[in-house]
C-alpha cells in the first residue's frame, strides 16, 4: 500500500493539485497497481519465452573488417563526376 504522503510527493512532482479525497482514492489505486506489478515480476516465464523464440533469438553476427567492393579506379569510372552511372534497364 502506498501512503498519502507518497501520493502528495508524487502529485507535487507531477505538478498536480489533489484534494484529500483524491489523495486517499489515488493511494488505494496506486497500491493495487503496484501489487499487480509485483505479481507480474514473480510470474517468471523466461523458460517459456526461450522455448517460443528458440536459441537464435537476437543473435548478431560478429563484426569484422569490410572489404572494398570496388577499386578506386572502378569507383571513379562509375561516379564519373557527380552522378552514378548505371546500366539502362528499359
Amino acid at each position: 500500500m502506498i501512503s498519502n504522503d507518497e501520493v502528495k510527493n508524487l502529485a507535487s512532482l507531477a505538478r498536480v493539485a489533489l484534494t484529500p479525497e483524491e489523495e486517499t482514492k489515488l493511494a488505494g489505486e496506486l497500491g493495487q497497481i503496484l501489487d499487480y506489478v509485483g505479481e507480474l515480476k514473480n510470474a517468471g516465464g523466461e523458460s517459456e519465452k526461450k522455448d517460443i523464440l528458440g536459441e537464435n533469438y537476437n543473435k548478431l553476427r560478429e563484426d569484422g573488417e569490410v572489404e572494398a567492393s570496388l577499386s578506386d579506379e572502378e569507383r571513379e569510372k562509375l561516379l564519373g563526376g557527380k552522378f552514378l552511372k548505371v546500366k539502362k534497364i528499359l
